[in-house]
């Protein structure tokens, strides 16, 4: 992407890019504080449209401009980027014992992707399961590759495997508190009053209950229920209400015991993006003072 501003005055420049997917009517963040002319926008960015247009704010610190690409070009459906939080690669369990499986994804056109999007499958046993979260039992002595599938609402398909071990050896699970995401990010506009939310997966493997309590250091994230017994599935709240243009991050604590004591506290960390608004500033005229 390439444009070209002026400044009368001769100040320093800063372009903020905007992306739409819905031929002008909405405008997403591709980059902001940019000093040059262009920009290199990696395709696995930009959500699958045929109406895409690009929108560029150049402002010099007190006037703003923009200008918009002529017409509309069109990008590809982009499948989920899915990832696997647990178990860790190479990790070894006990034949019976319960594989606390737990994974996310994000996708550019979908935004939220619900527990029938994913799928997860053992090249041993076939499938698991459905879910962001499943407590699977895996029947086969062996080295097995996990895979996740995560199917958006075009089809387009994301993957992500671990490869994990099955011993003929009874194992007791640890008790432990897994939260899947790790984190996670959101985007909203200056002044919008419209709280944004994202389920957050609480496990313990080895299928007891543990309770926990969460907390957040910042005043625009919570989590609601604040407390409860795993397995629990919160929301992470996000109320941009007040809060101006500019980026913010936070983070939601989560502790837990059980009857071994204890769990170390897990937290996931949550940034906040707040644009302006993409209006056109109107020009500013200073007063003229003559003698």
């Amino acid at each position: 992407m390439t444009w070209s501003a002026n400044d009368a005055d001769g100040d320093a420049l800063v372009a903020t890019v905007l992306y739409s997917r819905d031929g002008g009517a909405s405008y997403a963040p591709l980059r902001l504080h940019l000093t040059g002319s262009s920009v290199v926008i990696p395709l696995a960015e930009l959500g699958g449209t045929t109406q895409g247009k690009i929108r560029v704010l150049v402002s010099d610190g007190v006037n703003t401009g923009q200008a918009d690409s002529a017409g509309f070009f069109s990008v590809p459906n982009q499948p989920p980027a899915a990832q696997i939080i647990t178990p860790d690669e190479g990790a070894t369990f006990g034949y019976g014992q319960i594989v606390a499986l737990t994974g996310v994804a994000t996708d550019i056109e979908d935004v939220t992707l619900p527990d029938s999007a994913f799928a997860w499958y053992s090249d041993l046993d076939g499938l698991l399961g459905a879910g962001a979260s499943l407590d699977a039992s895996l029947e086969t002595i062996g080295a097995h590759t996990l895979t996740l599938q995560v199917t958006d609402s075009s089809g387009a398909v994301g993957t992500a495997q671990r490869t994990v071990t099955v011993s003929d050896d009874v194992m007791a699970a640890a008790v432990a508190l897994i939260v899947a995401p790790p984190a996670t990010n959101f985007v909203a506009s200056a002044g919008s009053p419209t709280v944004q939310t994202q389920t957050v997966s609480l496990r313990n493997p080895d299928g007891s209950a543990l309770a926990w309590q969460a907390s957040s250091n910042a005043a625009w994230l919570s989590v609601a229920a604040a407390s409860g017994v795993t397995p629990a599935d919160p929301e992470l709240r996000v109320d941009p209400s007040g809060l101006a243009a500019g980026d913010y991050s936070g983070i939601a604590s989560i502790s837990s015991s059980g009857s071994g004591g204890a769990a170390p506290v897990q937290q996931v960390r949550v940034s906040l993006t707040v644009t302006g608004a993409t209006t056109t500033l109107q020009s500013l005229y200073l007063p003229v003072i003559r003698k």
